[in-house]
């Protein structure tokens, strides 16, 4: 009598709950009886965590009960005070101004130098 090991593979999709217990070798016959199993993706979380899920609707309910995907801290983001605003518009004045008088061709001060 001889030993022989097999390795079995489970997929199982996190929310609806259909399993499907299989020799991979035998995957032909698995897709024939077991349709949903084309279509099952793994979501893996930075925390390390896999989800499989059989289908779109499996994937949004799992979204929407926040199996992963958790929401971001809010971030305060500082806006530029009146002042700072008011220079760069000052700037971005002067630049068009010069420009246009290199267009022309009339003559430029230059600052700086």
């Amino acid at each position: 009598m001889s030993v022989i090991d097999v390795a079995l593979r489970t997929i199982t999709c996190n929310t609806c709950g259909k399993t499907v217990t299989f020799d991979p070798q035998n995957a032909k016959t698995l897709l024939e009886d077991n349709p949903w199993v084309k279509t099952v993706r793994i979501i893996q979380t930075l925390q390390g965590r896999n989800f499989a899920y059989d289908s779109d609707e499996c994937e949004l309910k799992a979204i929407e009960e926040g199996h992963h995907n958790p929401e971001e801290a809010k971030k305060v983001i500082a806006m530029p005070g009146a002042g700072a605003i008011a220079v760069a518009a000052a700037a971005a004045e002067a630049q068009e101004r010069a420009n246009k008088a290199l267009k022309e061709g009339s003559g430029v001060t230059l600052q700086g130098s």
